[in-house]
């Protein structure tokens, strides 16, 4: 087997909003995957996972203790329901990572990698990972819009004291 990667995100947020990683795999080897599969995930300074959930042909997976600290490289191990078929595309087994956005707007790039043996020894998700089992997503965080509102009003008081609001 060949396990390969790719990764998606939440392409523009507010600070503080929510992200949601996902993460897709595929088997570009000539053989069956076993059935298990161990991914690192570097999430960017400032974000803080707080949740994972299996997906397609995913039965379980564990990224330790959530919430993360910020900026932390997670660990995930999972299990798929059943191995992924050789040449299966990227998609054919997918979880999700949710994670709250850092309070400074900017792009940001989360990375992760997976062992394509389908071992536990992910290589470090990094910009220098650049095989198959390797990927990354930017994310746009942004300030909130802040919005005013103003109200003008003009009375008319009525020789009998009613006083009207236009």
């Amino acid at each position: 087997p060949n396990i390969t990667l790719s990764k998606a995100a939440t392409a523009t947020v507010v600070t503080n909003g929510v992200i949601t990683y996902t993460i897709s795999m595929g088997n570009s080897g000539l053989g069956a995957s076993g059935t298990s599969f161990t991914v690192k995930d570097k999430l960017p300074a400032g974000v803080v996972a707080t949740a994972v959930t299996a997906g397609t042909n995913v039965s379980a997976v564990n990224c330790g203790s959530l919430p993360s600290s910020a900026a932390a490289t997670l660990t995930c191990t999972g299990t798929f329901i059943s191995g992924l078929a050789a040449g299966a595309a990227n998609g054919a087994a997918v979880f999700t990572i949710t994670a709250t956005a850092p309070s400074s707007p900017g792009t940001i790039t989360n990375y992760a990698s997976v062992d394509p043996t389908g071992g536990n020894s992910p290589a470090t998700p990094s910009a220098s990972c650049t095989t198959t089992s390797c990927s990354s997503a930017n994310t746009t965080v942004n300030y909130p819009q802040n919005l005013t509102l103003s109200k003008t009003a003009r009375a008319t008081v009525t020789p009998s004291g009613v006083i009207t609001y236009t």
